[in-house]
């Protein structure tokens, strides 16, 4: 059998579901193939400052307005290309920002071990 591989995402883009559920996302470790309801995101600014923005939208069910279907529900990459964000002007900034909610995700991930 043979299979074609049609996108790819490489190690440390951002994977973001697009179909049911919309908004997962995760910052990938390693170079996959990637299929339907999965897009790759390689960000012009720090990457850990868009996953936590993106994780911001899915927190706060902002993808709801740019989602399409009844019984799939999706978003198409026309609406992801055409999102406004606001992002700090300084990459030291916005990787300082990453930074902080990073060592924040870490302690309450140790929390819950407890």
């Amino acid at each position: 059998m043979y299979f074609k591989i049609t996108k790819i995402a490489k190690k440390g883009e951002i994977l973001l579901t697009v179909r049911a559920p919309v908004g997962d996302i995760v910052i990938t470790q390693y170079d996959v193939c990637i299929g339907r309801g999965v897009c790759s995101i390689k960000p012009s600014i720090s990457t850990g400052f868009m996953f936590f923005y993106l994780a911001k939208l899915n927190s706060k069910n902002q993808w709801n307005k740019y989602i399409q279907g009844s019984t799939f529900e999706s978003i198409n990459s026309k609406d992801i290309k055409s999102m406004k964000i606001k992002i700090p002007k300084s990459s030291k900034e916005q990787e300082k920002i990453a930074n902080f909610l990073t060592c924040i995700d870490q302690k309450i991930e140790l929390m819950e071990k407890k």
